[in-house]
């Protein structure tokens, strides 16, 4: 008994769904007069072709005089006591490079706050 209720409430929500698509689809489906299909053409096909637009030519470095080490930059040039600007000045279109593993130690150590004047002494 209580299978048939069970059945007969899915077969009366199936054609209730079934009635409400049949008489309210079309309206949903009805398209704008205003719309006006119009046809491809062959230009309003595009095709790549491997470039884009914010492409740009890279700037090879290739000779040695466009990189500085780390080492020599921190050692000759950006001391403790050297300005900013003059730091900046000595790297002005070089590229830092990092040789060794001891360099990048030095680096992280450098710019650390909690390692800065670790011995008391600003000039070193």
């Amino acid at each position: 008994m209580k299978a048939s209720k069970t059945i007969l409430k899915h077969i009366f929500v199936t054609l209730f769904v079934a009635f409400f698509a049949l008489a309210f689809g079309p309206f949903y489906l009805e398209s704008s007069p205003k719309a006006s299909a119009s046809g491809i053409t062959e230009s309003d096909i595009l095709e790549f072709d491997g470039t884009y637009d914010w492409e740009t030519n890279l700037d090879v470095k290739t000779t040695s005089s466009d990189y500085i080490t780390y080492s020599d930059f921190r050692d000759t040039y950006c001391l403790a006591a050297t300005s900013a600007s003059a730091c900046a000045s000595a790297a002005n279109g070089k590229y830092i490079r990092f040789d060794t593993a001891e360099e990048l130690y030095r680096f992280s150590m450098d710019v650390s706050f909690e390692e800065i004047y670790e011995t008391g002494n600003p000039t070193e």
